[in-house]
C-alpha cells in the first residue's frame, strides 16, 4: 500500500493522511515528475483521512511491503522524529522538504516548524530509520530536497527471542 502522509490537496497513494492544518504551498504538482518513478501518482479519487499523521501511523503501522510519502510535511510536524519512526516499518520512505540553502519557504510559510539541510536530513533519517538505506538528492533546482530510504533488513518480530 501507498501512504501519503500530509498530502494536502494532491493525494499520491492508497491511503493518504492529513491534518487540514493547511500551508502556504498549495500544490505539488511540479513534484510529480520526481515521485512517479518511486510509485507515488497522483490519485484523485483517494479518500483523504484528516488525522494526526504520529497517531495514525502507530495505528495503522506500515509494513515492509508498504511505501510512504512525505512531500513537503515533515518541516510542518511537531514530532518529526517521532513520525519518522513510526514510518519506520516500511519498504520505502520517501521525504521531501524545502532546502533552506536556496528556498526562502521557511519564511514565507510560519507553518514551517523545522528546517532541512542536506545533513540535518540524513542526521534524523538515519536516527530515525537504522534499518534502511537512505540517499538525500536536491531536486527542482536546488530548492527542494528528496530523501529516499530503502529496507535493507526484514523488520524485527515482536516477540521473538534474541540470539544465545
Amino acid at each position: 500500500m501507498r501512504i501519503d502522509i500530509g498530502c494536502g490537496d494532491r493525494p499520491r497513494g492508497d491511503a493518504c493522511v492529513d491534518s487540514g492544518a493547511g500551508a502556504a504551498c498549495t500544490s505539488t504538482a511540479h513534484l510529480d515528475r520526481y515521485l512517479e518513478p518511486l510509485g507515488f501518482r497522483y490519485n484523485p479519487g483517494a479518500a483523504i483521512v484528516r488525522a494526526d499523521a504520529l497517531e495514525w501511523l502507530r495505528e495503522h503501522p506500515p509494513g515492509p511491503d508498504d511505501q510512504v510519502l512525505m512531500c513537503h510535511s515533515l518541516e510542518h510536524m511537531e514530532r518529526p522524529l517521532d513520525v519518522l519512526r513510526a514510518a519506520g516499518g516500511a519498504g520505502l520512505i520517501v521525504v521531501v522538504v524545502p532546502n533552506p540553502l536556496r528556498n526562502n519557504a521557511d519564511c514565507a510559510d510560519r507553518s514551517h516548524l523545522y528546517s532541512w539541510t542536506p545533513c540535518a536530513l540524513m542526521n534524523i533519517m538515519t536516527r530515525a530509520l537504522p534499518h534502511h538505506d537512505i540517499a538525500v538528492e536536491a531536486i527542482e533546482g536546488d530548492l527542494d530536497l528528496m530523501a529516499a530510504a530503502r529496507r535493507r533488513t526484514p523488520p524485527p518480530r515482536r516477540g521473538a527471542a534474541g540470539p544465545g
